[in-house]
């Protein structure tokens, strides 16, 4: 009875301590399931600098994008004649002047004319304003002031869509 029971606990001390887990324990190396959880943080941190990587390579691309879009509606607004330098325009108040871009649709003497078609185009959506000019008295109509050339540009186009829009609308550059 002897020989039996010692070969069973032989061949159990032989299975535990040929595991490799048991060997690393001893070792004081980490053993099979922390492995598998290192190896899955630094899957998780690849797959992170990996997004991070992407985001940048989208953030560069836009930007480039942008820039060209900007340079394209700046451009075909100077070909035009329908870009106009704040500096460049006598009278007017430019330190009123909060953003770079305004649509001007309309100019009159008579500043009830003025107020009527600044309504007419914020009834429509469009934030809109009304600039006097301090050297001839002239109250020039506005509309959708903005920091960026390729949302004035694109309201532009859509200003001058609608029925009652001068064909003399133009962009005034804050510089």
């Amino acid at each position: 009875m002897k020989m039996p029971s010692i070969l069973l606990s032989s061949a159990v001390l032989l299975l535990v301590l040929s595991s490799c887990d048991f060997f690393r324990g001893i070792a004081g190396r980490p053993g099979g399931e922390e492995l598998r959880a290192k190896r899955e943080r630094i899957d998780s941190a690849r797959a992170q600098a990996a997004a991070i990587q992407l985001a940048k390579a989208d953030s560069v691309l836009r930007e480039q994008r942008f820039r060209a879009d900007s340079a394209h509606a700046e451009d075909s607004l100077r070909s035009l004649g329908k870009l106009r330098r704040a500096s460049a325009v006598k009278g007017l108040p430019s330190a009123s002047l909060e953003r770079k871009y305004y649509i001007v649709v309309g100019a009159f003497s008579n500043e009830v004319y003025a107020e009527k078609l600044s309504a007419r185009y914020a009834a429509d959506g469009f934030r809109t304003g009304i600039l006097r000019y301090r050297s001839n008295g002239l109250n020039t109509v506005y509309a959708s002031p903005s920091d960026n050339i390729v949302e004035t540009f694109a309201a532009w186009k859509k200003i001058l869509s609608m029925p009652y829009a001068a064909k003399e609308t133009w962009i005034l550059v804050n510089d």
